[in-house]
């Protein structure tokens, strides 16, 4: 028998379809059971569409799961998301994308976090060198923390302290103080 963890569910809200999903996931399961229809589920199909999204977010992030629940949680927040699943990924979005948040963890594969916000704050362009960064990092250490705000990060997160609601609101906080 195989005691090891297949996956990990980390402080978040979460909304019962997405555990049930996560779930199924996990025993294979890939048909989903028929649901009724409710009147109140057609008439949410033919309201408005949202209105497109008129800010972009780049998660850097090397854990799929996290970066899928990051990308899910903005989406339905109306950001456009785009991300990458290392350092050099992520400083290749920077320079391509032109996003007006950058989600950023440390610890990734190819070039650290902290070698991606140097980088960023020394390009020669001004628009990407004010880009905002903020770190989303399992590094809690006192000296981590001053490191990435000495190297112009926007804010620094632990992960294990904020749900992503809450790093939403830190998004959100960050774009109005750049405005």
């Amino acid at each position: 028998m195989n005691l090891g963890a297949r996956d990990y569910i980390i402080k978040a809200q979460f909304t019962p379809e997405e555990v049930i999903g996560k779930v199924n996931k996990l025993r294979g399961l890939t048909s989903q059971p028929e649901a009724k229809v409710s009147e109140q589920a057609v008439k949410a199909a033919a309201a408005p569409k949202p209105k497109k999204a008129e800010v972009k977010i780049l998660v850097v992030e090397d854990d799929q799961f996290l970066r899928d629940l990051l990308t899910t949680k903005l989406q339905k927040e109306n950001f456009e998301v785009v991300s990458a699943i290392d350092g050099p990924g992520g400083l290749e979005k920077v320079f391509s994308e032109n996003p007006d948040v950058v989600l950023l963890d440390i610890i990734l594969p190819g070039i650290d976090g902290f070698e991606v916000i140097k980088k960023v704050r020394s390009h020669s362009s001004m628009d990407v060198a004010r880009t905002p960064v903020i770190l989303l990092s399992n590094l809690g250490q006192e000296a981590d923390i001053e490191k990435g705000r000495s190297l112009g990060a926007d804010d620094y997160l632990i992960k294990s302290n904020f749900t992503i609601d809450e790093i939403i609101e830190k998004i959100r906080k960050t774009l109005q103080n750049r405005k």
